[in-house]
């Protein structure tokens, strides 16, 4: 769903820009690498695909440096999520785009999470994954405006016909 967003409602593709990726997945990794318009840098711990080796607490990047972060499915892994996206904040430049995408349940109001837990079993049984140390709830969106982001809440599979949903797989009432 985010690279058909990308590709119908972004310029990412078209504009030249700086574009950073936590923890990047192999087919946006490809793309936007072939890409000659983005200066492309991957960072991470323990990924594939990296360039920046580096703790998402402690990045190592210049404030304001890039137009798009993207960061999937990673914050729900770090213990001070907190100062994460305060980082990610930090190095985004004013005004840009930053897709944080995080599991979330939306019947919760607030998010589950236990720092303390360290026993794999019990981390798969409260949060889905042995390395999850939380699952937000609907106040994710609060929490990203607290380190300085404007969130917009897009439904987007919503707008997309039935048989592109079909095709790609994806979950119709999931938003960006």
């Amino acid at each position: 769903m985010l690279w058909l967003y990308f590709l119908e409602k972004t310029e990412i593709f078209s504009s030249p820009l700086r574009l950073l990726q936590i923890a990047p997945e192999y087919p946006l990794y490809k793309a936007f690498k072939a890409t000659p318009a983005i200066d492309y840098v991957t960072a991470g711990l323990d990924a594939e695909f990296i360039r920046v080796e580096m703790d998402l607490v402690y990045p190592a990047f210049k404030p304001d440096l890039f137009e798009v972060i993207i960061c999937c499915h990673v914050l729900e892994h770090i213990i001070d999520d907190v100062a994460a996206m305060g980082e990610l904040w930090r190095v985004l430049k004013p005004g840009r785009l930053a897709f944080l995408q995080s599991l979330l349940d939306y019947h919760r109001e607030v998010r589950i999470e236990d720092p303390n837990c360290r026993i794999q079993e019990a981390r798969a049984r409260v949060f889905g994954q042995s390395d999850h140390v939380r699952i937000y709830g609907r106040e994710y969106k609060n929490r990203l405006e607290e380190a300085g982001f404007t969130v917009m809440v897009e439904e987007y599979a919503k707008t997309l016909p039935p048989d592109t949903i079909r095709r790609y797989g994806l979950i119709a009432d999931e938003a960006l």
